[in-house]
């Protein structure tokens, strides 16, 4: 868990800011890189309301499943996002036909292409498009114990009440595009 002191001292040293206009959900990913194929990242939701902070933490993956590690979608390799604050990246769509937010800004991707079960972060791999890096559930009933094929480098979260929390505070900020903001654990020192 995270405070948001903590999370404060880290965008001062990497010079992001919080959005503090009322209600703007402010979504910051930590990844943690312990485990491949595990809901073991977290994803800080901080909004300003006029009754104080409301601050969330929920449990994701910022990293593809093993499946799709295994066997990349794309031919130069898997998708892993590059920890980076991205601008106006999702707005509100339709993810396999239920609402998710969607990639509408460009993104930073590593590509891991040697077919294993270790996330290969290679600044030398990396690139910035449109690749459909989402904001969606895993499952649609309750919650998943593995990534597997959940996630090809989607940001996903593990449990469905935690998903529709989400998407459901973003419906209701009336903001057309959401920023993102994604850490490393090792940023917390």
């Amino acid at each position: 868990m995270y405070t948001l002191e903590q999370i404060h001292k880290v965008f001062i040293e990497k010079g992001y800011k919080l959005h503090m206009d009322y209600w703007y959900p402010n979504l910051i990913g930590v990844r943690n890189t312990d485990d491949v194929n595990e809901f073991n990242d977290t994803l800080i939701l901080i909004q300003h309301t006029p009754d104080g902070v409301k601050y969330r933490e929920y449990p994701i993956t910022t990293d593809p499943g093993t499946y799709w590690l295994n066997n990349p979608l794309a031919t130069d390799g898997c998708a892993i996002v590059v920890p980076d604050y991205y601008k106006n990246l999702w707005t509100l769509g339709t993810h396999k036909g239920y609402k998710a937010l969607v990639q509408s800004g460009k993104i930073k991707v590593y590509r891991d292409n040697n077919k294993d079960d270790v996330l290969d972060c290679d600044p030398l791999t990396a690139e910035s498009g449109y690749f459909g890096i989402n904001l969606h559930r895993s499952n649609p009933y309750d919650k998943s114990y593995y990534v597997n094929k959940w996630s090809a480098g989607c940001q996903v979260f593990q449990k469905l009440t935690d998903f529709e929390e989400v998407i459901d505070i973003a419906t209701r900020s009336g903001v057309l595009r959401f920023d993102y903001y994604l850490l490393d654990k090792s940023d917390f020192k």
